[in-house]
């Protein structure tokens, strides 16, 4: 039989406290406190899935209390108690890290939805937070000066990252980098001479992704282009590192300038 999930509830009101345990009981390990203080005191002690909480209690509030889970055990989901439907406070409580709020009077059809979703995503980020920290990947490899093996690179640095379960849009943005970083290799560095080599070395450790892509060419000096770049984008006549800048979280070159690694933070998807 799995272990029940606990759920740690959150209010001063003891009416409150009791219909939502009477609620999840059935599905979950449920346990209550009355303030912020006392729900933190909680977290250390057990292993919460996910909390339940109301925004204005004595000792300690709602507002204090998700900064001090943020910073404690920023995967534990925080559902805040809100009186009205897009409250002012309910959309702070949002903007603090809270990953949803419920209306007062409670529909506890959505409640039990409400649980159940932030509980599965606590455990995601608690696997991919696992991944990050144990996983390391280092791979080598060249291949001709040629397009037609670029989505073969593409795919095969992305399926170092598979088990991330990353969304669509941070694969894309990487994919968008490194086809741009290989055809400046291609176009640019080897001048489209199929004699020459492209090198990729990829190294995934702790969720930063570094990508280096060298070229056999001698290389520019792109920090005049980096900086001005960086300044107004739309004065530059550089389509490629601009592609790059904005699809990479960093983007680094060697002495030469044969050489460009694309840094790609991984671990933002936490934040």
């Amino acid at each position: 039989m799995s272990r029940k999930h606990s759920v740690l509830v959150i209010d001063d009101e003891a009416s409150i406290r009791e219909l939502l345990a009477e609620a999840l009981n059935d599905k979950y390990h449920v346990l209550t406190a009355a303030n912020g203080v006392e729900g933190l005191a909680h977290i250390q002690k057990h292993d919460i899935s996910m909390v339940i909480c109301d925004l204005e209690m004595p000792k300690m509030n709602g507002f204090v209390f998700l900064d001090k889970i943020r910073e404690q055990k920023p995967t534990i989901p925080v559902v805040v108690l809100s009186g009205h439907d897009m409250s002012e406070p309910a959309l702070k409580a949002i903007e603090k890290g809270a990953v949803n709020f419920i209306d007062k009077p409670l529909d506890i059809v959505f409640l039990e939805s409400i649980v159940q979703k932030s509980i599965e995503r606590k455990q995601l980020l608690d696997y991919k937070r696992e991944l990050f920290e144990h996983l390391k990947e280092i791979q080598y490899f060249d291949i001709p000066n040629d397009e037609s093996y670029f989505p073969a690179v593409i795919e095969k640095i992305i399926s170092l990252i598979a088990d991330m379960k990353l969304d669509a849009y941070t694969i894309g943005s990487l994919r968008s980098a490194v086809l741009e970083a290989l055809r400046n290799a291609y176009i640019w560095g080897n001048k489209k001479n199929r004699s020459k080599r492209i090198y990729i070395n990829t190294e995934f450790e702790k969720g930063k992704l570094c990508i280096k892509i060298r070229d056999e060419g001698g290389g520019f000096n792109p920090n005049p282009l980096l900086e001005q770049l960086r300044k107004n984008p739309k004065k530059v006549d550089s389509r490629g590192l601009l592609i790059m800048m904005l699809n990479a979280d960093d983007i680094i070159y060697n002495e030469t300038g044969n050489e460009v690694c694309i840094i790609k933070i991984l671990g933002a998807i936490f934040e």
